[in-house]
């Protein structure tokens, strides 16, 4: 019986999670164009909410992910976005579903920073929520990894996207959403 529960234990830890590991950083996020990183480019140069979204997400980079978590001890993914664009004044619903409704649609090559974007991982459902940080990298509490950032374009990730909103606008133009 007990051989049974610790495979039991394995199987649901190998299967369970926001996906499996793929490139992804849990170091600080740049925000300086002077910035390089092998895998990520630097972004261009932030406008000001863009720098307080990446401060904010530095600040949770590594915290352990916890289903229903919502303090640095653990967060769960949609958590984790209600906190960081709350940084930014906006305030979000707390499951994934309702910050399903919030703000609007839009089509993926017009992300910026600031907008959620929103997964089926291993689920029939969309189950999973991450906040972009530039146009090819977002922020998102990984079961496997906790809090951390992944590029937008790796494979895993780009084929388990199923919509993005703009609940934000944080570009230096003034039009918001």
């Amino acid at each position: 019986m007990t051989r049974a529960l610790a495979f039991l234990l394995v199987v649901l830890a190998a299967t369970g999670g926001c996906g499996p590991k793929p490139i992804y950083r849990t170091s600080p996020i740049e925000t300086s164009p002077s910035a390089k990183s092998p895998e990520i480019p630097a972004p261009q140069p932030a406008s000001e909410a863009e720098k307080a979204l990446a401060e904010a997400a530095n600040s949770w980079i590594g915290v352990p992910y916890r289903y229903g978590g919502v303090s640095r001890q653990g967060v769960d993914c949609s958590a984790l976005a209600a906190h960081l664009l709350e940084e930014v004044g906006v305030r979000l619903p707390r499951s994934v579903n309702q910050q399903r409704t919030v703000g609007r649609e839009i089509p993926f090559d017009s992300i910026e920073a600031g907008d959620l974007v929103f997964f089926r991982i291993e689920s029939p459902r969309v189950n999973h929520v991450g906040v972009v940080l530039d146009r090819k990298r977002f922020v998102h509490a990984s079961r496997s990894r906790g809090v951390a950032v992944d590029l937008l374009d790796n494979d895993y990730y780009r084929k388990r996207i199923v919509q993005t909103r703009r609940v934000l606008n944080l570009t230096e133009d003034g039009e918001g959403s």
